[in-house]
């Protein structure tokens, strides 16, 4: 005789979820969609199978939906969703929750696919298409059940965005060229980017909190102190190893930055 048994310390009770549409939609790099207004407050759940697409918020928040991740949102709140490179391969559903979903919105979250989502996503689907309120009702608790499983699998991280990922490599860059011959300019970043000016200052000040620039000055400012701190290079000499227009606003940006002149550093007092 066998006897299996499961029990959970929680009542295993679910609400009911309205399911209004599914797309599976496998676009090339032409794919690109404006958004009207939309004044349904559904929920779009957006999950990513391969390649990555865009998609664009109000107030020009822009999110990556890159492969094995889920993106949730309002419909009032998307204004453009596009193709990044050769393919973008999703899902997309919109559907009516009761009670609020225990994800993060406007956000890529990564979660790792299972072999139930999969086949989750195909009888939904397939269950919608049928003009059957019986197979509606399939269609409706199977996308329950894919948001149950969405927000048991999530772990709390996020996918590291197409943005992100450009912001990091002008980071790398900058520190690859910190000194005087190799000293970047905004329009170098924004080519290495491949951004217009405009649109890499947005996205870095957004990620950053700073702008290029600035951002870019604290850096060249902390390798001045590691030089001084040395005591192998003069004032003027490390103002211009690395690229300072003149000793006079490297010592003014030095002090703002760090509460003492560069003098200070090469000479504390009473040394």
């Amino acid at each position: 005789m066998r006897q299996d048994n499961a029990q959970n310390s929680h009542d295993a009770t679910v609400q009911t979820l309205t399911v209004h549409s599914i797309w599976h939609v496998d676009a090339d790099a032409s794919y690109d969609v404006t958004v009207g207004p939309w004044h349904w407050r559904r929920l779009v759940a957006i999950r990513t199978l391969a390649g990555e697409g865009e998609l664009t918020f109000s107030h020009d928040v822009t999110v990556t939906a890159a492969a094995k991740s889920l993106v949730l949102t309002s419909g009032t709140g998307l204004r453009r969703y596009r193709c990044l490179g050769p393919r973008w391969h999703f899902w997309w559903l919109e559907l009516d929750v009761p009670v609020p979903v225990a994800l993060p919105v406007q956000q890529a979250l990564a979660i790792p696919a299972v072999a139930a989502e999969k086949r989750l996503l195909r009888l939904a689907f397939a269950a919608l298409r049928q003009d059957q309120p019986a197979r509606a009702s399939v269609a409706a608790a199977a996308s329950q059940l894919l948001v149950h499983l969405w927000q048991a699998q999530w772990d709390g991280t996020q996918h590291a965005s197409h943005q992100q990922t450009l912001v990091d490599r002008v980071i790398e860059l900058m520190h690859r060229h910190l000194g005087a011959k190799g000293r970047l300019t905004v329009g170098d970043m924004a080519a290495a980017a491949r951004l217009s000016v405009p649109h890499f200052h947005r996205i870095f000040h957004a990620l950053t909190g700073q702008a290029p620039k600035p951002f870019y000055d604290g850096l060249r400012l902390d390798r001045a102190r590691q030089l001084l701190s040395q005591r192998q290079l003069n004032v003027s000499e490390t103002a211009a190893t690395l690229g300072f227009s003149s000793p006079f606003h490297f010592s003014r940006a030095y002090k703002k930055r760090f509460g003492v002149t560069p003098s200070h550093v090469i000479h504390p007092p009473g040394i």
